[in-house]
């Protein structure tokens, strides 16, 4: 446990601190909120001080651009809110979730299109994985700390729409977008973070709903059936490739600390039994084996659009990031968790 400790003081502390934290985009929403979350478990408030300097000045300059990219850092802003009652921050997620309902961009049956800092319509009618973290977990969130409906409703329903469009009905797995005026999944990969983003945000949007919605039994279920999905392509050592189930592709650590992260997650939630126990240990192990003295997640993909090919994916270059070291931290939490659990 101690080790577990250690790691995940490495990972969620030191690394931020080098690096550049200038934009407010879904890199930083990512790893900051991986910060906050993190709090709880390692009985600290200085996470929190760093992320306010980081989110004042961005709300102060009124120059945040509406895109589902940029929702996520409202992650931040939001627990921002929970821990100082400033209004200031009620306002910007309040303004944010307002947005996401009447002016986000739209595909197919109103599922969030995938829109990004930069050139307005770069992705028109693609419905990417990507976005249940970005989006569709902050209206979950603020939903449910404000106890508006709406919000919450609005997150199951893209949810559900994301699984729909995007599951490979013969494996089980998550492509990574569907073009919705192609009426096609475009490469047809199965990227192995877009699978990431969908466990991660389906679980955490799931602890949000009350306990009477309908929905819940049925996300429940998608969860679950994810997860066996990925267990069958998960490697002897603990990985996953950078797609799932192309062998021929390096093996990469968001894609495995998300499927770790879910694990343990379902677990604790009563979904999976012991016997899960184990394969989250490899995949753990994995993701400690290429986490740098220095706290550096390694041998986790850079920023990926949707790519033309396998190959292309498999070309990305492995950088640190804030995503990178933000999902290991998530999966960290979990295994410390379960860790103390067993103690």
């Amino acid at each position: 446990m101690r080790a577990t400790q250690a790691y995940l003081e490495q990972s969620v502390a030191y690394k931020y601190v080098d690096m550049q934290y200038a934009s407010f985009d879904w890199h930083q929403g990512v790893g900051f909120f991986s910060l906050m979350y993190a709090e709880q478990y390692l009985k600290t408030d200085r996470y929190s001080r760093f992320v306010r300097r980081w989110v004042d000045p961005h709300l102060e300059s009124g120059l945040i651009q509406e895109t589902v990219n940029t929702t996520a850092p409202f992650l931040c802003v939001l627990e921002l809110y929970k821990q100082t009652g400033e209004q200031k921050y009620y306002d910007a997620c309040e303004a944010r979730a307002r947005f996401c309902m009447a002016r986000a961009a739209r595909a197919d049956e109103g599922a969030f299109e995938h829109t990004v800092v930069g050139v307005p319509d770069t992705f028109r009618s693609q419905i990417w994985a990507d976005t249940l973290f970005m989006a569709a977990l902050f209206l979950a969130r603020w939903g449910a700390y404000t106890g508006n409906e709406m919000y919450l409703h609005e997150a199951v329903r893209q949810l559900k729409l994301h699984y729909k469009y995007l599951r490979d009905e013969k494996n089980g797995l998550l492509y990574h977008a569907y073009n919705c005026r192609l009426r096609s999944h475009m490469s047809a990969v199965h990227w192995g973070r877009a699978n990431g983003w969908g466990i991660i945000a389906g679980l955490l949007i799931y602890e949000q709903l009350p306990t009477e919605l309908a929905e819940r039994s049925q996300i429940r279920r998608t969860i679950v059936e994810h997860l066996h999905a990925m267990a069958k392509v998960q490697e002897k050592n603990g990985g996953f490739h950078t797609v799932l189930d192309k062998e021929d592709t390096y093996l990469e650590t968001t894609a495995t600390a998300a499927f770790f992260f879910g694990v343990y997650r379902s677990i604790k939630l009563g979904w999976l039994g012991e016997e899960w126990r184990e394969r989250a240990q490899s995949a753990g192990g994995f993701l400690h084996e290429h986490i740098a003295q220095d706290g550096t997640v390694e041998q986790a993909s850079g920023g990926t659009p949707v790519m033309y090919s396998t190959q292309e994916y498999n070309a990305i270059p492995c950088v640190m990031s804030y995503y990178g070291q933000g999902i290991a931290a998530l999966a960290l939490c979990e295994e410390f968790v379960g860790i103390k659990d067993l103690s």
